[in-house]
């Protein structure tokens, strides 16, 4: 099994199970554009805290690590990447579609790929497999050795005149 577990990084909820009652929130859809570190990194984002994997929806563990990569560099180059399908409901924000994408950059965001602190809380330390730390090994080496790290982009964004005039031209057109 080569499949990275993805999924601790976006929470689950029932959908079926959220009030119907005319005194909760009122549906508000609008066009989002999710911005990376403002809107998918856990530890700064209300918008994140919003995001929900309805619980009929397939587990976030399909993805090998090279697809993981792939999603996160063609992010990067700008490439064209299928669109996120949100439902709006009672104030949360339910993938319907593009449960994998979202959870490969949160996972790249996070530095989580099935066996740190988001995963180790979901799952128990003592509950992530070996295979499944061997995966997100395998992940975050590849991630650092064909893109870099998160954290590589946050610091060549906030320290230009310490990295090379390309590293800051990619960090400021990604973040």
């Amino acid at each position: 099994m080569s499949q990275v577990n993805l999924d601790a990084l976006i929470k689950r909820e029932d959908l079926f199970k959220l009030s119907d009652d005319d005194n909760a929130l009122n549906e508000n859809p609008e066009n989002k554009i999710f911005r990376i570190d403002a809107d998918l990194n856990p530890r700064k984002s209300h918008t994140f805290e919003t995001l929900r994997k309805a619980d009929f929806q397939r587990e976030t563990s399909e993805w090998k690590p090279e697809r993981i990569v792939g999603l996160v560099q063609s992010f990067i180059n700008g490439d064209i990447i299928p669109s996120i399908i949100l439902w709006n409901w009672k104030g949360l924000n339910f993938i319907i579609d593009g449960g994998h994408r979202l959870s490969a950059l949160v996972a790249w965001i996070t530095n989580d790929y099935g066996d740190k602190e988001i995963s180790e809380a979901y799952f128990g330390a003592e509950n992530i497999t070996k295979a499944q730390k061997k995966n997100d090994n395998t992940t975050r080496n590849l991630m650092d050795s064909k893109v870099g790290s998160f954290a590589s982009i946050e610091f060549a964004f906030s320290n230009p005149d310490k990295v090379s005039a390309e590293q800051t031209i990619k960090a400021r057109n990604i973040l």
